[in-house]
């Protein structure tokens, strides 16, 4: 029997909906894949998945069975409060412990050889990265992918509200939720409050997390509760980041790898760690090959057929590596393998940022008319005499976000922004043609 993902496994090589204890007497939920008979009866080295969303996500299926062909056993299972899991969720609350219990559980099966790797996207990033500062004997490595350190540098960036990061996780778990907080939230109606604050009068009754991303404008306790900044050095594993330049959490991926690499536990956790970054936004990484064409064009940019890749493969080549110690070469890379745009190609580096970088600044200029596009970047200081420049804001018509590192997977990535370069309200300041690469 086949799918639209290849050969359906054998009977009795997949359990679903198996129940994993935390210590609290809860029991989440966890569908279990195991390798064919034909690659022996184990036991295996594991790869874990803990979602918030839908284990049984096309994408993720597919990676199951690719994985299981190589030889791993996958456990894919419902963070608690969601899918077929038990208690209530609550984001981030209790994924620390959950985590470290898994990994427990999971490292005592019959079926595992002692060895477990994760894997996932996003908030399934963070169900790694946190509960590895727990050091379960039995986990090895982990490949967090677009994930970040904490949750201010998600929500807010600098210190303003991303909405574009809170809304759609919380329109998206609106739709799902297994709890009333958000059973009456409509984002249409959402968006017709002002000022933007008030808007959390919408939510009926109010979320707790998403009334904590709005009143903590600055990173304090309840923002720490949720962060890595303070745990790097508990970290013992190595870790594979992968990121886009279009992903809204790139610039968490480059504080991600220096942490685990400047402060983390043992050598091998700091000499073995890695990070990709390629021309992806954050829901493209993922899916490797398919959201690109077939010479690599991806929204208003085409960045060749170097930039197609196999995130499966990838994951392969780590993961041999440290759960079966098979020499597949990657711990003689360099630790960075960045896709550089406009030269369309892949580079090694050792450190970011770049130790080789020179610095230089560039200053404002205008004569009155940068909110008609008619600013310029120089090296040259400002004259005091130069003439200043306003815009009137008008919260009845805002600019609309396109492109760049947006989190709507339609409208983020390399886009033509002239149109709106050209609105009254938006002061743009551009620079000669370059005459050397930056």
């Amino acid at each position: 029997m086949t799918s639209q993902y290849g050969p359906l496994v054998e009977p009795g090589r997949l359990m679903i909906n198996i129940p994993v204890p935390m210590r609290d007497g809860v029991d989440l939920s966890a569908d279990i894949w195991l390798p064919a008979s034909s690659q022996g009866d184990g036991p295996w080295p594991v790869l874990l998945l803990r979602t918030i969303y839908d284990n049984q996500e096309p994408r993720y299926i597919g990676w199951t069975r690719k994985f299981t062909e190589r030889g791993y056993a996958v456990v894919m299972q419902d963070c608690r409060g969601r899918g077929d899991s038990g208690g209530e969720w609550e984001p981030y609350v209790c994924e620390l412990n959950d985590g470290y219990d898994t990994h427990e559980w999971v490292g005592r099966q019959s079926w595992c050889d002692g060895n477990i790797g994760t894997f996932g996207l996003s908030y399934p990033g963070f169900t790694q990265t946190l509960p590895a500062s727990l050091r379960s004997k039995y986990l090895k490595a982990v490949a967090p992918i677009a994930s970040q350190q904490d949750n201010y540098g998600h929500h807010r960036i600098n210190g303003v509200i991303h909405h574009s990061v809170s809304l759609t996780f919380l329109n998206m778990l609106g739709r799902s939720m297994q709890s009333e907080s958000l059973k009456h939230y409509d984002q249409q109606e959402f968006f017709k409050r002002l000022p933007i604050d008030t808007a959390m009068e919408v939510i009926t009754p109010t979320h707790p997390y998403y009334r904590g991303v709005i009143e903590h404008e600055q990173y304090d306790e309840w923002w720490d509760s949720y962060s890595l900044r303070d745990k790097y050095s508990e970290m013992a594993v190595p870790s594979l980041f992968i990121t886009g330049w279009f992903d809204s959490l790139s610039h968490e991926n480059f504080k991600l790898f220096n942490g685990w690499t400047k402060q983390a536990r043992t050598e091998e956790a700091r000499t073995k760690t890695k990070l990709i970054v390629g021309p992806w936004s954050h829901q493209v990484a993922p899916w490797g090959r398919e959201p690109l064409g077939g010479n690599g064009e991806y929204q208003d940019r085409t960045f060749g057929k170097q930039a197609l890749w196999d995130i499966i493969e990838m994951h392969t080549r780590w993961y041999d590596q440290r759960l079966k110690g098979i020499d597949t070469g990657i711990d003689d890379e360099p630790p960075i393998k960045l896709f550089v745009m406009g030269q369309n190609a892949w580079r090694y580096e050792n450190e970011w940022p770049l130790e080789r970088t020179e610095w230089t600044k560039y200053y404002l200029h205008s004569t009155g008319d940068a909110a008609s596009a008619g600013g310029w970047l120089s090296t040259d200081i400002a004259a005091s005499d130069e003439s200043a420049d306003t815009f009137t804001y008008d919260p009845a018509d805002p600019v609309p976000s396109w492109g760049a590192q947006y989190q709507s997977l339609d409208l983020c990535g390399p886009r033509d922004r002239t149109e709106i370069e050209q609105r009254a309200d938006v002061l743009t300041f551009t620079t000669a043609v370059l005459s050397e690469a930056v």
